[in-house]
């Protein structure tokens, strides 16, 4: 694995480096895992493209895993969550707030 795809790259407004994280194949496939450690309560997640390049993401979803072998898609409203984002200003800040922002336990 190149150094540029490390998921320590993975950080908003990351100019050094490799600018940011993006996967080292282009497909619909890619994720990055993060472990929290113990359980913790998310309220939103932050996304940002790539400093300095044409790569972010247009959309994600988020699993959960009490194991980290078990993943279940997050439901909001009945449906596994789907965030869109907007590709047309790829070094902006996108922040997606969870259930009216009261947050989540993982």
């Amino acid at each position: 694995m190149s150094g540029s795809y490390f998921p320590g790259y993975a950080k908003i407004n990351k100019r050094g480096g490799a600018g940011g994280w993006s996967p080292s194949d282009s497909d619909h496939y890619q994720w990055l895992q993060v472990d929290f450690g113990d359980r913790k309560q998310i309220s939103a997640i932050a996304t940002q493209g790539r400093y300095s390049s044409s790569d972010w993401v247009t959309q994600y979803r988020m699993l959960y895993s009490d194991t980290g072998r078990n993943w279940k898609p997050y439901h909001q409203d009945g449906n596994i969550w789907v965030s869109k984002l907007s590709d047309r200003q790829r070094h902006k800040i996108e922040m997606q707030m969870f259930e009216n922002g009261r947050g989540l336990t993982f």
